[in-house]
């Protein structure tokens, strides 16, 4: 039941198409089994992601423009193992009622159900986590230590932050251990091989494109200037992720933060062996992301503590009330909680989710209609637009817009653009997400934003006169009730 439950969720959920920018770079980077450009390259995942689309292409014949869907369904597969895997680690802990209800929490929440048919990494690394965690129960042996260590390794190298968990790892090996001699024995095999399979990755991303540094630097460059950008101080950036963050576990189930409070109640027993550790864990690895300036637009950086706080508050909420887990009727009123906090989140799930993707898709299957001189500014867009011109080697010129980017860029740009009679084609304006200055400010800004502007065979652009004059008034449009319809021209 616990598997339909999850399947009825990811596919309630499953978008028309890629969603976030990382999963553009996943679905490129697995045909030429390549690293991304970011962070320690996370070489593995799209390894992995390649492999499967190496077999299903030799069988099928599918088109490579719909190797996302076969890398979603890989995603969505990965979601219903964690299934299995999750409830047999919670029936370990606590037992098969707690596990029942658990694991209710864990497969009815929208966040999990959004990214368990993603392409990205988060879904995936919890099913190396899980496995990891599988494998230190118990008085653990050296192999079996030594797979939980390489599982949790590979687990870190395509999600890094999954290394502020590392506690719980640690903590049971250290409780679990017969004597100090055989901790210790098992402590350092853990860590040197989890830092070995981190290693291992980063090394073969670099031997499968040895331009892998450059981006990296690049990439660091680029999140340094964004952490400038944003401007907050970091008690201020504290206290703003820090409501970001407990609003992200409501989304992930409103069960969650209500439930926190019984953890701090008084409890006339000794604490499960792995309690300890995991609080700690879920600590570390939360303090972590609260202090992460991207996090008021990840959400699902939630998910690995929201999955790992059903346990000890399930176990803490038995303790206390013990019927609660002998009535099986409150699994279902858990899903139905979830259920209905999905409905009433609609309208956010709708922006968040699925518009975006239809968008992305529609602009994806009329970007052949433009022009191979064109000059982008794709604003929100860029993903989709890159990935296109990435996968057919077009020289399009790309102002990669939407957030911070330099005017110098994009006034050399326009300025090519109108030398060289090439078309430039801006994004509708719910899609351009930078600062609209006004009248005086900043001369390349104002051709973009006060540009005159006529209809384009792709959707979502409109086609704009690189010498406009600003008017004197402007408005904003507001969002558009669905994405435009491939092949359409929308005025702006």
């Amino acid at each position: 039941m616990l598997g339909v439950i999850q399947a009825v969720f990811v596919a309630l959920l499953w978008p028309p198409f890629l969603t976030n920018w990382d999963s553009y770079l996943y679905t490129y980077a697995a045909f030429g089994f390549e690293p991304i450009p970011l962070a320690l390259g996370r070489w593995l995942y799209p390894a992995m992601l390649g492999s499967v689309w190496a077999v299903f292409h030799r069988l099928f014949s599918i088109d490579p423009d719909d190797a996302w869907m076969v890398f979603s369904g890989v995603s969505a597969a990965a979601a219903m193992v964690n299934v299995v895997l999750f409830y047999g680690l919670s029936r370990r802990w606590i037992g098969p009622r707690g596990a029942l209800l658990a694991s209710a929490i864990v497969v009815s929440s929208p966040l999990v159900g959004i990214y368990g048919s993603a392409v990205m990494t988060e879904t995936f690394a919890m099913t190396l986590l899980l496995v990891s965690l599988l494998f230190v129960q118990g008085h653990p042996s050296l192999l079996r230590t030594a797979v939980a260590g390489l599982m949790f390794g590979a687990a870190c190298a395509i999600r890094e932050p999954m290394i502020f968990l590392v506690p719980l790892h640690l903590g049971l090996i250290w409780r679990y251990g017969r004597d100090h001699s055989r901790r210790f024995a098992c402590l350092g095999l853990f860590a040197s091989l989890a830092v070995l399979a981190v290693g291992l990755n980063t090394l073969a991303g670099y031997l499968s494109d040895p331009q892998w540094v450059v981006r990296y630097h690049e990439w660091s460059a680029g999140m340094l200037a964004e952490r400038s950008d944003t401007g907050l101080v970091l008690p201020r950036l504290f206290l703003a992720n820090l409501v970001c963050y407990a609003g992200y576990l409501l989304t992930f189930s409103p069960v969650l933060p209500f439930l926190m409070p019984v953890l701090l109640l008084r409890r006339r027993c000794v604490s499960p062996i792995w309690f300890r550790p995991l609080l700690l864990a879920f600590g570390l690895y939360s303090l972590a992301q609260i202090v992460n300036h991207t996090l008021p637009v990840n959400p699902r950086f939630v998910i690995p503590a929201g999955v790992l706080a059903t346990i000890p508050i399930v176990w803490s909420l038995g303790r206390r009330w013990p019927v609660l887990l002998r009535w099986k009727a409150t699994a279902a009123v858990i899903v139905a909680v979830n259920l209905l906090l999905l409905a009433a989140d609609w309208d956010w799930v709708e922006e968040f989710h699925f518009y975006p993707a239809r968008a992305s898709l529609a602009t994806f299957e009329t970007l052949h209609l433009a022009s191979e001189h064109a000059v982008l500014f794709p604003g929100a867009l860029t993903p989709v637009v890159h990935y296109y011109k990435e996968t057919r080697d077009l020289p399009w010129r790309i102002v990669h817009s939407g957030w911070s980017f330099d005017p110098q860029s994009a006034r050399e740009a326009l300025n090519f653009a109108e030398k060289e009679g090439c078309p430039v084609l801006l994004v509708d304006p719910w899609f351009w997400r930078d600062v609209s200055f006004g009248p005086g400010e900043h001369e390349t800004y104002q051709r973009i934003n006060y540009g005159e502007r006529s209809p384009s065979p792709v959707a979502n652009f409109s086609l704009l006169s690189p010498r406009g004059d600003p008017p004197v008034t402007t408005t904003r449009t507001a969002p558009p009730p669905a994405a435009v319809r491939p092949g359409s021209i929308e005025d702006d």
